[in-house]
């Protein structure tokens, strides 16, 4: 351990150490008690940034905010594209004795998970890109979803609008890779230079772009030891340094291997048509001329019922299909549903009963247990054999695929049913979750609980 002042509390030697491993631009969450607490520069970012009183501890000062109602916080300072590094107490507080802490996360505009940090309706990516003699080389990922996606070209001008589109919440960089850029054609430099300003930028150091450990770290995320069955191979290879890259910088700040990873998707400059920003914004597809989501043209035809569904068709939006058999496949789709309009409204009831599994999932996986969270996956699937019912009504080969794929998890439903009260609390440690009657030791430990006095 680096040595400090004998001054220094051992409380605030431990914040010390502790503030040392972060990066630049993180601010550290300190839990103390009820609170978190914000020390020395970060308590004074914090005053100024959340509007909190600035307080001191000796002689450094400090801001705090109570610790359930942290996230409206942490919003205000994800939104000014601060890191925020959640530090919380991990053992019982004794007096005399110093508590144990660790860092449970560090979110990061690119990184976040937590429904009230990012938008429902909207797709939050993380990008990390890599240029070289070669071409341009990017890999991106939707954290809370798990959608990861890579791509290439020897021709870093028509890959640049598709990464732009996407309207990354954050930028990973090699640390001399704007350096780099220099070597290269001046327009192209600029264009990467108006790419890198658009969303939060974050420098990891060379080492961790390096392709044979982004290699075997893809290879033991994805549970394979190859990638070329994802196709993989050849100039493609290019994207391993930043797709690694982006797989270990999650990891570190989610303080979770990213579990729900199954596979990764090469994206094709040739399955869709490329949209650059003058097309976007001519066209008011996602804002008006008002810079306002109203009047857009996404606003105008968004009358999608679910989250993950309004984040589909901005996809749609962003990237139309050019392959021909593919649009008239969706057109069969639309037609289908176009001519049984009394099975759409039911479908759009038995829609309203779901909740975003894919977002829920992650979080659940990724440490945010909330009970309550549970619940909406048991209302999901208790939803899925009225809409696969319906769907199956529409005669149509296209929508009969799409129910083909949809499964109702009997064993699943059954154990949730069983297990979980109807109303769940949002808090885990709270308890009162688990039914009564599910499991007898639990029922036996309830009982003392409540007639320990009588025991006494």
């Amino acid at each position: 351990m680096s040595e400090v002042s004998p001054k220094i509390t051992p409380m605030m030697q431990q914040y010390v150490e502790i503030k040392r491993s972060l990066g630049a631009g993180t601010l550290l969450f300190y839990r103390l008690g009820d609170f978190y607490e914000l020390f020395n520069e970060d308590a004074e970012i914090g005053s100024r940034i959340l509007g909190i009183t600035l307080t001191h501890r000796g002689d450094a000062p400090m801001a705090g905010i109570p610790y359930h109602a942290a996230e409206s916080y942490i919003n205000k300072l994800l939104k000014a594209n601060f890191k925020i590094a959640i530090c919380d107490q991990v053992g019982v507080p004794k007096p005399g004795k110093l508590v144990k802490r660790i860092l449970s996360r560090i979110l990061t505009p690119g990184t976040v998970i937590s429904d009230q940090q990012i938008e429902a309706k909207h797709n939050s990516y993380l990008l990390a890109i890599h240029l070289s003699k070669l071409g341009l080389a990017a890999a991106w990922i939707e954290v809370s979803t798990g959608e990861f996606q890579v791509a290439f070209s020897r021709e870093p001008d028509r890959l640049i609008p598709v990464l732009s589109a996407l309207s990354a919440a954050e930028i990973i960089l090699s640390e001399n890779e704007q350096k780099d850029w220099a070597a290269h054609d001046t327009r192209l430099t600029e264009s990467l230079q108006n790419l890198a300003k658009r969303s939060a930028l974050t420098t990891l150091p060379d080492f961790r772009f390096d392709r044979t450990s982004c290699h075997s770290l893809i290879c033991n995320t994805l549970e394979v030891h190859t990638l070329e069955g994802f196709g993989i191979i050849g100039e493609l290879e290019q994207v391993i340094g930043p797709a690694g890259a982006l797989l270990s910088y999650v990891a570190e700040n989610l303080r979770n291997d990213h579990q729900e990873l199954t596979t990764i998707k090469i994206y094709s400059l040739n399955d869709t048509m490329i949209l650059d920003d003058a097309t976007i914004n001519s066209l008011e597809l996602f804002r008006s001329s008002h810079f306002t989501r109203d009047g857009s043209l996404i606003d105008a035809i968004d009358r999608t019922i679910t989250a993950a569904g309004a984040r589909l068709l901005e996809q749609f939006f962003l990237f139309p299909l050019l392959n021909i058999e593919e649009i008239k496949k969706r057109q069969r789709c639309v037609s289908g549903f176009l001519e049984n309009l009394l099975i759409c409204e039911k479908l759009k009831q038995a829609l309203r009963g779901t909740y975003d599994l894919s977002r829920i999932l992650t979080r659940l996986k990724n440490r945010l247990k909330n009970p309550r969270e549970l619940g909406a996956v048991r209302t999901t699937i208790n939803s899925l054999s009225p809409i696969k019912k319906l769907l199956g009504e529409i005669r149509s080969s296209e929508i009969q695929t799409i129910n083909d794929c949809i499964s109702l998890f009997p064993e699943l439903q059954k154990l949730l049913s069983d297990a979980l009260f109807d109303e769940l609390p949002i808090d885990l440690s709270t308890g009162g979750y688990i039914k009564d009657g599910y499991n007898a030791e639990l029922d036996r430990l309830r009982d003392i609980h409540v007639h320990c006095k009588e025991w006494i």
